[in-house]
């Protein structure tokens, strides 16, 4: 056990790693989906989102310029139940934004349709 701790360490001093948060990176909350959250990381013109719904998931990708990103659907962990939505992030403060449902099908399928605005809120 020694050994390894020893290797361990010897390795965590010649490894470094430069970790930088976003400015928008955290777990967010909205209330129309009071039983759900989304956790956001930003970095160098790219935004990343996963949606946590109970023992479901989606993860969405695009763009962010100033304060503003517009994601779309990349996977989820449902095979059978998938929706392809678009969706612009903006944000308003670094604790604080708006969600634009831009498009989603099958209609059916959505939560909400286009046009829907939200508010989100981080809360770590």
């Amino acid at each position: 056990m020694k050994k390894i701790l020893l290797i361990a360490a010897i390795l965590s001093l010649t490894i470094t790693a430069e970790a930088i948060a976003g400015e928008y990176d955290g777990f967010w909350v909205t209330a129309v989906l009071p039983n759900e959250g989304f956790f956001i990381r930003n970095n160098e013109g790219f935004v990343v989102v996963v949606r946590l719904s109970g023992p479901f998931w989606e993860a969405y990708a695009g763009p962010i310029s100033n304060n503003s990103a517009v994601i779309t659907t990349l996977l989820t962990s449902d095979f059978f139940y998938s929706v392809n939505v678009s969706v612009t992030l903006s944000f308003t403060s670094t604790t604080s934004g708006k969600v634009r449902i831009n498009f989603c099908s099958p209609v059916q399928d959505c939560l909400f349709p286009s046009g829907t605005v939200f508010q989100i809120e981080k809360i770590f």
